[in-house]
């Protein structure tokens, strides 16, 4: 169940509970209000009154319960999932007060700084720097992009060259290639490589 099923879930069951509450107390009301003579139960007007005004919503209640929300849980169902899963063109990252834009396509590379990401990118000068943890970006990215040190996360179709397990994207950014992560790097660049 994802996260927004959940918030829809208990939202339902909010509304269902007060619901119940204002629907429910007329009726018992009603009941209350009866009274016997001669061993017959007769209902006041009053009674009466209220049960002809909050019955068609008592009857809204149950076509939504059991008609609407079943038929709303299949369609969720069916429907593939949206953006958790699919991979992003942009990524709004909180920085400096505000919120950032940035295209996925125009990232060079990622480094982490501890609870910190520098993001490194051909629009901007300077790096996005935010509070996010690379473990959990790394699993937002596109697939040609790879963790090639603990450190740092580099975008595959960017690097210009590769130096002596150093992957160069400017004469001043040069992003090591960690002993853990050379194996899967050198079998990439073999892949799509001539070498």
């Amino acid at each position: 169940m994802t996260t927004l099923q959940k918030q829809q879930f208990f939202e339902h069951t909010i509304y269902a509970t007060i619901a119940i509450l204002i629907f429910a107390t007329p009726i018992i009301n009603a009941l209350l209000m009866a009274y016997q003579t001669n061993g017959k139960t007769e209902i006041t007007r009053p009674a009466i009154d209220m049960w002809i005004i909050t019955s068609p919503f008592f009857f809204l209640f149950l076509i939504n319960n059991y008609v609407l929300i079943p038929e709303m849980q299949s369609l969720s169902q069916t429907i593939p999932a949206t953006a958790e899963t699919e991979n992003p063109e942009t990524l709004f990252v909180k920085s400096d007060y505000k919120v950032v834009r940035i295209n996925i396509d125009s990232i060079n590379y990622i480094e982490s700084m501890s609870e910190y990401i520098r993001i490194y990118t051909d629009e901007r000068e300077k790096p996005v720097t935010t509070l996010y943890s690379l473990q959990r970006l790394e699993a937002r990215l596109p697939a040609h992009f790879m963790r090639v040190h603990r450190s740092y996360i580099v975008n595959m179709q960017k690097i210009k060259e590769i130096s002596r397990s150093r992957i160069c994207f400017s004469p001043k950014a040069l992003i090591p290639v960690g002993e853990n992560y050379k194996e899967k790097f050198m079998e990439y660049i073999r892949k799509h490589g001539i070498l």
